[in-house]
């Protein structure tokens, strides 16, 4: 569809939109939620949807294109960027707050493989996943687990700095 729709067919819409048939106002809706013009007026047609139809399925697709526009916006991407970034360090802190904690006995040396095994693999197709589906939140994953593989080097070079002092010193 074009940046700028013309009023006709915008038009057309919002005579769907006031029909009575229920297919054809969800259809009026998708309809809107794909023209990709930063217009305030599909804005507030759909909000309006939302607010005023009287079937909750053409308030439920209308409240979802808004947040789709809303999700387009760069403080929506933003948004999708921190909940990636904070959550990578979430979920995978969580993780290893569980592997630490835990009692695992004669099978300790089998489970620390665990996190080679299965948390990588899984960190890595939770990214490609997201890639394809929401790439902000892929972004912040990818960043995160930088920041985390960055913060690990300096701490293994200061930790191996430091170790190596007592040798030097007479």
């Amino acid at each position: 569809m074009a940046e700028h729709p013309d009023h006709k067919y915008i038009n057309k819409l919002l005579d769907d939109l006031e029909s009575g048939d229920l297919p054809r106002r969800v259809m009026a809706v998708r309809a809107l939620a794909k023209l990709r013009a930063r217009n305030q007026l599909i804005t507030r047609i759909l909000k309006r949807v939302v607010s005023r139809d009287p079937d909750w399925i053409v308030r439920l697709e209308a409240a979802a294109a808004l947040i789709r526009r809303g999700l387009q916006t760069r403080a929506g991407k933003f948004i999708e960027f921190a909940i990636g970034f904070v959550g990578w360090f979430i979920v995978n802190g969580a993780i290893w707050a569980g592997i630490a904690t835990g009692d695992f006995g004669a099978q300790r040396s089998l489970f620390l493989l665990f996190p080679n095994i299965f948390i990588l693999p899984a960190n890595l197709l939770a990214l490609i996943i997201l890639a394809f589906v929401r790439s902000s939140v892929a972004l912040g994953l990818l960043t995160a687990y930088t920041v985390n593989f960055l913060l690990a080097l300096i701490m293994g070079l200061l930790l191996y700095g430091v170790c190596w002092i007592p040798f030097y010193i007479r």
